[in-house]
């Protein structure tokens, strides 16, 4: 379909490793497609000449900062009058433009937006936001400022579902959620799950053989890898580290690689638990992650079995997979636990402090699999690429 095109690609603050998988590489992905994209990020803090330009390489496109400190409704008509002037400038050269989000809090600005010629709108739908903020509040003292801030993010989030064109999911959980919740037609919904490039991620024995060599393992032992950060509370990191230990004491070959930038907490844990010796703690750029999967023998990915996790659709799980990688994750995690369920590559746990006894026998089980068999399904599944013709189709009709 012949259409020109112009995407806004709408996003907070920049998040070093989270936001280059989960935002950079996809809108790298769609220029390359020839729908050229912009990102426009809400920040508080200018970043440097230099980080915009390595961003604007690694995306091949615009990255624009919108410095914001208003609040509330002064807030929104600020991003507003922002996002406008952008409409303006591309409205002469292009047939269609797109906003997108996955900001819940872009409701107001998508409800005035949405009355212009040529505008639509995508709602990127992460996570159940409203019940994260609500789990990461818990214990604290209910105040009336809490009350209108809750208020003002149901009343935000119910009107960027409700404006957008369609509205992009992660997880099959999460999209009865919100046709749940605001009662809507299920045409209006597609599923793209936590996805991971393939040029980044796959399987490679030369890769596992050094880096092996290179951590000094022996072909028995067996290593654990969990990749990612560990001071988000939902993340779970006294689990993941007691869970490992419950794994060592039932065989002592057992070792645990933290690929993780939150360096300090991950020896803080490991140093409490008394694991040094069988533990590795590696701080890494994404485009080094894949070595460190391929090291190892089995992924691990645990949260808690609440809503918000239930939802949820990790990008690590993909990244795991696609390395060839086993998975322990916890049955929490709906979509990805059905996955595993049925291929059985890995194991789905009951427990976030240790595995049980036939667990722990269909972990060994799936030990034995072909790498190369998981990496393939991983490839076919959960890749960008797998994704990216349903992805530009969708940008093209709506």
């Amino acid at each position: 379909m012949d259409v020109k095109i112009k995407r806004f690609y709408l996003m907070s603050e920049v998040w070093v490793t989270v936001t280059q998988s989960q935002v950079f590489n996809w809108i790298k992905l769609i220029n390359q497609k020839g729908i050229p994209t912009d990102c426009i990020s809400i920040t508080t803090k200018k970043s440097s000449k230099k980080d915009v330009e390595k961003i604007e390489e690694s995306i091949e496109g615009n990255f624009i900062e919108i410095h914001n400190r208003k609040r509330l409704i002064v807030s929104d008509i600020f991003l507003t009058l922002n996002l406008l002037k952008h409409y303006l400038k591309s409205l002469s050269n292009y047939k269609k433009i797109i906003f997108q989000t996955r900001l819940t809090g872009a409701g107001l600005t998508f409800g005035v937006l949405s009355w212009l010629p040529r505008s639509k709108f995508i709602f990127e739908a992460r996570a159940a936001t409203n019940e994260e903020r609500i789990y990461i509040s818990e214990g604290e003292k209910v105040t009336l400022k809490m009350k209108i801030k809750n208020w003002f993010a149901e009343t935000s989030e119910r009107m960027v579902v409700t404006k957008s064109d369609k509205v992009f999911c992660v997880s099959k959980t999460l999209k009865d959620y919100y046709l749940k919740k605001y009662n809507l037609s299920e045409e209006k919904f597609s599923v793209f799950p936590g996805a991971a490039d393939s040029e980044l991620f796959f399987y490679d024995e030369s890769l596992r053989n050094n880096i092996r060599n290179e951590l000094d393992l022996n072909s028995n032992e067996i290593l654990i890898v969990y990749s990612g950060r560990l001071e988000m509370k939902w993340e779970i990191p006294d689990k993941i580290i007691s869970f490992f230990k419950d794994l060592h004491i039932k065989n002592p070959m057992f070792r645990l690689l933290l690929v993780t930038p939150d360096v300090t907490l991950a020896n803080k844990l490991i140093k409490e638990q008394k694991l040094e010796d069988v533990t590795f703690v590696k701080k890494v750029e994404l485009i080094d992650v894949n070595k460190y999967l391929n090291a190892a023998d089995v992924g691990l990915l645990l949260r808690e079995d609440i809503p918000m996790n239930n939802v949820a659709s990790p990008t690590k799980f993909a990244e795991y997979l696609m390395s060839g990688l086993p998975v322990i994750i916890s049955h929490g995690i709906c979509d990805f636990a059905a996955d595993v369920h049925k291929t059985k590559y890995g194991v789905v746990v009951s427990g976030l402090d240790e595995i049980t006894s036939i667990e722990y026998d269909n972990l060994l089980k799936s030990l034995t699999i072909d790498r190369n068999q998981i990496a393939t399904w991983g490839l076919e599944c959960l890749s960008k690429e797998s994704f990216i013709k349903k992805y530009v189709s969708i940008l093209e009709e709506i």
